[in-house]
């Protein structure tokens, strides 16, 4: 039941009645008590409950895969200019009484709200009150009310099993098979495929999926199908060398010709490519992770002036919800050649009642991922016979050139 995560966060508020009100039982799983005539709307996964468009609660669940304390996660919520119903609020004085918890005031014209976002995990709770600004005050008390009394239980249909399954999840240490390249840790009684692919000598890929035994969840790492990129340009055209086709410079590398995708865009090219059909519900970019992202990888420096770019993307595929978040990069080279890669993929697809478990699953793989110091050390070695190889043939190349010129000349 896609709100019983939310349950957690609830659990510890007093719960409230009074003859003025009325319990609705929801079919998706939740009570509530609220004033007389008031609606409630469940529509993209948030619970609603207002009198008009002015004066309402919302609950709802948010992903939170990387982890981020409750202020960073509000950063990102605000960039994308939604929170909760309403769109592009002022957001003022916030405050947090831990990494966990941030709580704001919200201003959108006549209409002032308060927020409090809790993070638990990978899924954190956003909650709203929001009333005319006029009245704010006075209706503030009884908002607050509506929230306490909010109460979530598993729909009949859902089984023991998937309710707890959250709790009772364990994990085994899995390796690649392929180059004993890395190695994390997935859960015991899934279904896990792991390995670095090579389709050339200097192209490695490293690909995790791990599925629930029901099938009902899927959990991956990279994508074996995803190389790396070149962008194309006018200089390569003449050569024929045009974007949708590749580019193989050394031979150990086979690069394909496509324009930078920034992290959101590449999301929705991976998910046109593994999910055919799939229908987007929500996106945005991550610039508050591309910069944590670009002070741990550009530490030492940065002499390629590499950039980063992360996003993320929800969707909805053959029934079920998923979830994708993408970091590209991308550098200079010689001769105005411009090169890019993605540095990480992590996402699920699952059932609505499963997205928190999958979204766990996921943070999991992630977290535990670590790379052989061995086939590091070897990689490294290997690229350095690349390099020379390359400027060897670079070098013949340019004596060749030479000679036709001087034939020339």
């Amino acid at each position: 039941m896609k709100f019983l995560v939310l349950a957690a966060i609830l659990s510890n508020l007093s719960s409230y009645a009074q003859s003025s009100r009325t319990q609705t039982n929801h079919p998706d799983g939740f009570t509530v008590q609220h004033p007389q005539g008031w609606q409630i709307d469940t529509t993209g996964g948030r619970i609603v409950v207002f009198a008009n468009a002015t004066e309402f609660v919302s609950i709802e669940p948010v992903p939170n895969p990387k982890g981020l304390s409750a202020q960073q996660l509000l950063q990102t919520l605000e960039q994308t200019g939604h929170l909760g119903p309403l769109n592009k609020p002022a957001v003022s004085r916030p405050r947090s009484a831990d990494a966990a918890s941030v709580a704001a005031i919200l201003i959108l014209g006549n209409q002032k709200a308060h927020l409090l976002l809790s993070t638990r995990g990978p899924v954190a709770t956003l909650m709203i009150a929001a009333a005319p600004a006029a009245t704010f005050s006075q209706r503030l008390p009884e908002l607050v009310q509506i929230l306490q009394s909010f109460r979530f239980t598993p729909p009949a249909q859902q089984s023991r099993a998937q309710t707890n399954q959250t709790q009772t999840l364990k994990y085994k240490s899995l390796t690649d098979p392929r180059e004993q390249a890395y190695s994390l840790e997935a859960p015991s009684d899934w279904q896990s495929e792991l390995g670095m692919y090579r389709p050339t000598v200097g192209d490695y890929r490293a690909e995790t999926s791990t599925r629930s035994p029901d099938g009902s969840m899927l959990a991956f790492l990279g994508d074996r199908n995803i190389g790396r990129f070149i962008v194309p340009n006018p200089a390569m055209a003449q050569y024929g060398v045009r974007e949708g086709g590749t580019y193989n410079p050394s031979g150990s590398v086979i690069y394909s010709v496509l324009r930078y995708l920034p992290g959101q865009q590449f999301a929705r090219y991976f998910l046109n490519r593994r999910f055919p059909g799939a229908r987007i519900t929500g996106q945005q970019d991550l610039p508050q992770l591309n910069a944590q992202l670009s002070a741990a990888r550009y530490r030492y420096g940065n002499p390629n002036n590499s950039k980063m770019d992360s996003g993320q993307m929800e969707f909805e595929y053959q029934g079920k919800t998923g979830y994708v978040c993408a970091t590209t990069e991308v550098f200079g080279g010689t001769m105005g050649l411009y090169f890019w890669n993605v540095v990480n993929l992590v996402g699920y697809l699952a059932a609505p009642a499963s997205t928190s478990t999958a979204a766990q699953v996921s943070q999991h793989l992630l977290q535990s991922a670590r790379a052989n110091p061995q086939w590091v050390m070897r990689e490294y070695r290997m690229q350095e016979i690349e390099a020379k190889q390359g400027m060897d043939s670079l070098h013949a190349t340019n004596d060749l050139w030479a000679q036709t010129l001087a034939a020339r000349s």
